[in-house]
């Protein structure tokens, strides 16, 4: 949305050719993963992460498994609501960091206390938390450093309109694929959606009148490139938390999403092709 207002373009246009686009990747992703896990089932050795899988299992072969009681069902509860009230707020009362911050933490007092928790032994439970996500925190502060950096240094339109320059001269398919590179690429450094909108698309979006390519294929090649990295950059939040709650050293993540990447970018080439051989509009 933010791309397609910077473009001039209707907000939301070209839902179909995107749609499909998600079909795509869902069908390929599916197909990889479903692969991979039948591979890793016949030879569980040649895992990414089977020496954490060793310490994992006999971790639960050492653990008793306690039986779900009412305590358990409550926190449960408690938890599903949570999710709940996030969901009304922003959609209803424009909640954000702060207000969905506010309710985890509430959450988890209140889901202490209905587990027999003491005052201390919910503090420490939130403490061992947080001690999950501290290699996290640290990686995404170091990248978000790089990119304030290269902000208040005011190079960083300076180096996007190096890149944009290396585009000049190709054909149209070619300079489709070159932008989304371009913003995959950029991505790793900016996961930022409509950060990153804000900063490509004043370049890309005239780039595509020059070269005779529709406004609407620069904003697919943005979206795509917007997207794909977030699943291997150090500076993605979200990826990292996953990998650091999960014990997943992130150089084994990348041994298994790397190829999967790889599969999305010939996704993605097939789609800018199609985009701008049919001239996909609006303008």
């Amino acid at each position: 949305g933010v791309a397609q207002g910077i473009a001039g373009l209707p907000l939301f246009s070209g839902l179909q050719l995107r749609l499909a686009l998600f079909a795509a990747l869902i069908l390929v992703s599916i197909g990889y993963v479903t692969w991979y896990a039948h591979r890793i089932k016949k030879h569980p050795e040649l895992s990414s992460v089977h020496e954490e899988d060793l310490k994992y299992n006999s971790t639960l072969e050492a653990e008793e498994v306690p039986l779900m009681t009412a305590r358990h069902k409550s926190v449960l509860l408690m938890f599903v609501l949570t999710i709940a009230a996030v969901i009304v707020g922003v959609l209803k009362f424009d909640f954000y960091i702060n207000e969905m911050a506010g309710l985890f933490l509430f959450c988890g007092i209140v889901s202490g206390i209905i587990g027999g928790l003491t005052a201390g032994e919910i503090a420490d439970a939130f403490l061992k938390g947080c001690g999950n996500l501290l290699f996290a925190n640290i990686v995404i502060g170091m990248c978000n450093a790089a990119t304030i950096i290269m902000q208040e240094a005011h190079i960083m339109d300076t180096i996007i309109h190096f890149l944009a320059g290396l585009l000049s001269g190709l054909s149209p398919v070619l300079t489709a694929c070159g932008m989304f590179v371009i913003q995959d690429i950029f991505n790793i450094l900016v996961p930022s959606g409509s950060g990153q909108a804000a900063i490509t698309m004043p370049l890309m979006a005239p780039l595509a009148d020059l070269i005779g390519m529709t406004r609407q294929t620069a904003v697919l090649a943005f979206q795509m490139g917007d997207a794909f990295t977030n699943s291997v950059t150090p500076a993605s939040g979200t990826t990292m938390t996953i990998l650091s709650i999960a014990g997943i050293p992130l150089r084994r993540w990348w041994k298994f999403a790397i190829p999967m990447l790889g599969i999305w970018w010939i996704v993605a080439f097939v789609v800018l092709f199609y985009a701008t051989a049919v001239q996909i509009g609006p303008f």
